[in-house]
Parts: C-alpha cells; sequence; structure tokens
C-alpha cells in the first residue's frame, strides 16, 4: 500500500512524492485515488507514472514512507500493532517505551531468497529502550544495562568516554550539515562584502574543537559521504582580508542579534554562538544573543508571517542519501528566517568577546604556576583566569561553571601537558562556558 497523507507536515511524506501523476491533485483534496500508482494484484507489480524524469526517485522509494503492507491495513498509527513486514526481523512487542525486534519466520524460509541483497543479520533478539534523557542513556551504556547508544553528545561529555572506554566508543559519520544562516535581505548583510568577511573571519576549526571532533569542518552544503562532494575552500581564514572588506562596505547597520537555541546537558548550540559573537564583535560590530529552547527555536525562525532575524544556527539532515535532497531543501526555495514577539534576554556581547578572546588564551597560562604535584586547585586558578581577562567578578554562577569545566577537562586530559601549559580546544571550551553562565543565568 502507497499512501499520501493530506496535508501533509514539513518532514511528512507528501512533498517527496509531488511529481506522481495525480500526486499533487490528492493532497489537495484527500479524496480518490492516485492515478500514477498502478497495482496488479494477480502478479504484485507496482508501476508508479510520473509527470516527468527525476533522478533520485528510487531513492526516495527507499524511505519508510513506501514500505509495502498488506491490503486493507488501517491508515492510522500502528505504533503498538504494527502490521507485518517483509525483512528479516518482526516487531514482537511494542509499547511507548520501547520495542522488540526477533527473527521473522518467513524470512530464512523464503523471503530472503527474493531479496538477495539484504542482509540476514547476526542477532536473534533486539530490545530498542527510549531513554529521553541523553546524560541518563550514557550512564546505562557505561554500567552494562543498555548495549549501545547512537547519541551526539557534548563535547567533555565524548572526551571521557573515549578517554576512559576508548574501545566502546566510535564516531560514525552522518548526512548532516550544520551552519549559521545571515539574513541577506536586510543590511547589512544584504552586502555581499559583508558576508565575504564574516566567511573568512571564521576559523571553522573551532566548532571541531568545541564539538570534541564530532564536526568536521566545511565550506559547502553537501556532507562529505554524499555523492557530488568535493572538498574546496573558498575562504580560508583571513583576519586582513575580512577587515578590508568590512572598511570597503561601510556597513551603517552595525548592531544584530545571533539567535541560538540550547538546554541543560546541550550547551553546544550556544557555544557556537558565543563564538560567532566573538568574531563579528571583532569586525566592527554590536552583538547581541538570544537563546531558547529547540522547540520554540525552530518554529519561531520558520514563522514566515514574523519580522526577520539577523543571524542564526540551523543544520540539515539528509532524508535520502543524494544531493538532490540537500539542494532542493536548502536552495530550492527563498531563505526566510523570522521570530516572533519573544522577551529578550542577555546583554551586549562585548563582554562573552573578552572571555573568548582573553579568557581562553589564558587559562593554559594560569595551570603553569600550580604545584606539579597533585591535582590543581581550580578555583584559585578560576579567579586568576577571571583576573587575567580583566572583566571584573564572574558572579558565583559563573565561576561555578568555569570551576567545573576546568575540572572536566582536566580529568579527560584536556590540558595533557600539565603542569606546563594547556590546549587551545580546552581554553576555549571553559571561556565559553564561563561566557554562558555569566550571561544566560
Amino acid at each position: 500500500m502507497f499512501q499520501l497523507e493530506f496535508g501533509s507536515a514539513f518532514y511528512g511524506p507528501g512533498h517527496f512524492y509531488n511529481d506522481i501523476v495525480g500526486a499533487r491533485r490528492f493532497e489537495r483534496t484527500g479524496r480518490g485515488d492516485v492515478k500514477g500508482i498502478v497495482a496488479d494484484d494477480r502478479t504484485g507489480r507496482i508501476v508508479i507514472h510520473l509527470v516527468r524524469p527525476e533522478r533520485s526517485f528510487s531513492r526516495k522509494l527507499a524511505m519508510t514512507f513506501t514500505a509495502p503492507v498488506p491490503t486493507g491495513t488501517p491508515i492510522r498509527n500502528q505504533s503498538f500493532d504494527p502490521p507485518p513486514a517483509t525483512g528479516p526481523y518482526v516487531i514482537t512487542d511494542s509499547m511507548r517505551r520501547g520495542w522488540t525486534y526477533e527473527r521473522n519466520p518467513e524470512w530464512l524460509s523464503r523471503d530472503h531468497r527474493l531479496m538477495p541483497r539484504i542482509p540476514n543479520g547476526h542477532l536473534n533478539t533486539i530490545k530498542i529502550h527510549v531513554v529521553r534523557n541523553a546524560v541518563k542513556a550514557t550512564r546505562e551504556v557505561e554500567h552494562g544495562r543498555l548495549d549501545w547508544l547512537s547519541e551526539e553528545m557534548p563535547a567533555p561529555t565524548l572526551a571521557s568516554l573515549r578517554k576512559r572506554f576508548p574501545s566502546r566508543v566510535r564516531l560514525e559519520p552522518i548526512l548532516s550539515t550544520e551552519y549559521f544562516w545571515l539574513n541577506t535581505s536586510t543590511a547589512p548583510f544584504d552586502d555581499v562584502r559583508v558576508r565575504r568577511a564574516v566567511n573568512y573571519a571564521v576559523d571553522r576549526d573551532v566548532f571541531k574543537r568545541l564539538s570534541a571532533g564530532q564536526m568536521s569542518p566545511t565550506q559547502q552544503i553537501l556532507p562529505p559521504d554524499l555523492p557530488g562532494y568535493k572538498r574546496f575552500s573558498p575562504y580560508p581564514r583571513d583576519m586582513t582580508k575580512a577587515r578590508q572588506l568590512i572598511a570597503a562596505a561601510k556597513p551603517s547597520v552595525r548592531d544584530m542579534t545571533i539567535w541560538t537555541y540550547g538546554e541543560s546537558g546541550d550547551l553546544q548550540p550556544i557555544e557556537f554562538a558565543v563564538y560567532l559573537a566573538a568574531v563579528l564583535h571583532e569586525l566592527g560590530f554590536t552583538v547581541h544573543l538570544r537563546v531558547l529552547k529547540p522547540g520554540p527555536y525552530f518554529s519561531m525562525i520558520r514563522n514566515s508571517k514574523k519580522a526577520n532575524l539577523d543571524v542564526g544556527i540551523d543544520g540539515y539532515f539528509a532524508n535520502y542519501p543524494d544531493p538532490d535532497d540537500f539542494f532542493g531543501g536548502t536552495l530550492g526555495a527563498p531563505v526566510t528566517p523570522q521570530y516572533n514577539e519573544i522577551p529578550r534576554i542577555g546583554l551586549d556581547v562585548e563582554s562573552p568577546a573578552k572571555f573568548i578572546q582573553k579568557l581562553g588564551s589564558r587559562i593554559s597560562n594560569a595551570f603553569k604556576n600550580e604545584p606539579t604535584m597533585g591535582p590543581p586547585n581550580f578555583s584559585r586558578i578560576a579567579e586568576m583566569a577571571e583576573a587575567a581577562a580583566g572583566v571584573g567578578s564572574l558572579g558565583s554562577r559563573a565561576k561555578s561553571c568555569g570551576k567545573s569545566a576546568l575540572e572536566g577537562a582536566y580529568q579527560v586530559g584536556a590540558f595533557a601537558a600539565y603542569p606546563d601549559g594547556g590546549t587551545e580546544a580546552a581554553g576555549l571550551y571553559v571561556a565559553a562556558r564561563c561566557a554562558i553562565a555569566f550571561f544566560f543565568p
């Protein structure tokens, strides 16, 4: 059975299959059949007619939206009583907190001969548990109560796990690209010279370090493992050229806001925004940081009925492994980041910029004054780094955060050369965490 949902949302199946004859009419009316899908019940053959040739259509058919199910299967959510399938496993138990896969008895006796390219699988039973808290899920794997976890982690957590369990942690690339968007419809980013200046000023390796290697720098839309990817770097970091472009552009608007998101246990998008704010400040802009929780943030930036934003963070994840998906999703329609009337929080970014520029580079110097034996005095180092940054008192919350970040960086070996110095990555991370705690209490 092939189903096109009426009024499907952005991630619903409808927009992937609009080139099937009759699909747009069905999506508009929700009545009748899709004339372009012709099924022969006697032979089991399905023929799909398209309104025009589409090179990536076979990849779209591999998505779960088009999984065949028996005739008469109700068109409703059947998560707790799923229909049968033809693969090597079947779902034998399903509930809100997880589900269980077991061997499909029909697979080895018949189905695998019809689909020889699908592997048989190595396990007899697979139990999936839904654990919404990433910290709790990680702890469950550490203690042997769960066997496997697939989750993007905060940098300190990943660094700690790789140090303690080097044989159990493996990074697997995914087809996604994360980026900052700029509003090119209004000043100052309507001037290509300003946009180019920002590209020259950003050090993309910083994001790799802040993510503990979970991200790889790139300067194009396609991720490396996607067909059509070719590595190129039109914007090597060059602050001199960036300043020259800003001087030539003479932007009349120099006040802007960076929007980002974050929540307890996942401050990485905020850390990225803090770094970009420091870069923009260095180029002569006055920058404000605004932080929302993930749900309100993404609803806000995709609301085309509200006023324009300046800068924000977003990402694109592949729906199917073809460059057509990335180009269509990111370049196929005007990019219109928007916002509604959310109460503003945060302060001018001048002080966070000082943290990034000064505090991060001086953390390792503070370590040099510590004794060579025993663990360092992190409270005293935090105070020394604060004084070195020259920005006044951090406040108890930020100082506690900085102390905690220092301890975490030390425990996972980020300051590998202690007591003779530290690493730029650790210093930058601690600086970002201190700035976040101070300006977003």
